[in-house]
């Protein structure tokens, strides 16, 4: 049947190709991205139309559900049913589900069986003890945890640029993209990221959103920069600790957030950090005091933003590029520091 109408294409499409009592299997990857290369904080009209205009093509799904085998449809976001599938009203979700939890990630044993020449090449390449390039590996790009009790898994991305690069220990994550909509959220929302870190979430953190009620929390663990670290259970509620997956995302994260709070290039913020880092391991306070204050001082006007939660994030992504642990509002006897962060000869309290 011919019809220009993009909808009933797919329809005449299923109906043509379940022919003869055959049925078929319909693959939906990245459903959201439309959706995502769209959103705006201050403005989900834009959105809210690409919404309108995708629910006929899963209205069709449900309709020709007796010509389907299964349907499987993949994204990085949760929309709820009522923005997205509203029709489709029959799926189930596999997001946290104990039994598909590893499936797209290699579990440690998988790692080692699969890779197994690959590490022994890669460690006599590095010169480096083959227990230790495991640790290394699972550092860097190892930890995503898809349901709570489920073994980590690495990133099959990373693992094979890895392998296929040279064998360094390199951010690959940061070449996929950054959500620019997610880091203008934060920035409008004047979210504290290390209050994120800090504290136990519901399962609300977990749950779909509408395009007009944004919360970043969710689209930072959706979009995977965040992960599950520990659950705590009191009675009946269950309260989540996320955390950085790895090395590699906590990287790329923070080298975004800076960017994004700062408004410097990446050239600026490389001599910055230099500076900084030179500082921190001699103790001296007069060019931690200058280079600081050099930084801050070129925030472009428009980003400048005088609220304390914009400087700490750039505080705190400062100091995660540099390798060094902080404690965040470290409570004493005497009062709250926002932030502690320990070198190997110095402690510094800010």
């Amino acid at each position: 049947v011919e019809d220009d109408v993009p909808e009933n294409m797919l329809r005449d499409l299923i109906h043509t190709l379940a022919g003869q009592g055959r049925q078929v299997v319909v693959l939906v990857d990245e459903y959201d991205k439309p959706i995502l290369n769209n959103l705006d904080p201050d403005d989900p009209s834009r959105a809210k139309a690409i919404l309108e205009r995708l629910r006929p093509f899963y209205s069709v799904l449900k309709a020709c559900e007796p010509q389907e085998r299964f349907v499987l449809v993949t994204g990085v976001s949760k929309f709820s049913h009522v923005s997205m599938f509203s029709e489709l009203n029959n799926l189930t979700d596999l997001s946290m589900h104990p039994d598909f939890a590893t499936m797209l990630g290699y579990t440690q044993v998988e790692l080692e069986a699969a890779f197994d020449k690959h590490i022994d090449k890669a460690a006599a390449r590095l010169e480096m003890p083959r227990g230790q390039l495991l640790d290394n590996l699972r550092e860097w790009y190892d930890g995503y945890r898809f349901e709570e009790g489920a073994e980590p898994v690495y990133n099959p991305v990373s693992v094979a640029r890895f392998f296929d690069g040279g064998c360094k220990f390199r951010n690959f994550w940061f070449s996929t993209g950054t959500p620019s909509f997610l880091l203008k959220l934060m920035r409008d929302r004047d979210c504290r990221f290390e209050d994120i870190l800090g504290r136990p979430v519901s399962d609300e953190a977990f749950s779909a959103f509408e395009v007009d009620r944004i919360d970043p929390l969710v689209l930072l663990y959706q979009t995977g920069y965040l992960t599950i670290r520990n659950v705590e259970r009191r009675g009946t509620r269950v309260r989540y600790r996320l955390c950085f997956p790895n090395q590699e995302v906590a990287l790329s994260f923070s080298s975004a957030l800076l960017a994004s709070c700062s408004g410097r290039d990446d050239i600026d913020t490389t001599d910055f950090l230099a500076s900084l880092a030179a500082a921190l391991r001699d103790g001296d306070m007069p060019l931690l005091r200058t280079a600081l204050d050099a930084f801050l001082a070129g925030i472009p006007y428009d980003l400048h933003r005088k609220t304390e939660n914009n400087f700490q994030n750039i505080i705190f992504a400062v100091f995660r590029l540099l390798g060094y642990r902080f404690k965040v509002e470290q409570r004493t006897s005497s009062g709250r520091a926002d932030a502690v962060c320990e070198t190997r000869d110095w402690i510094y309290i800010l």
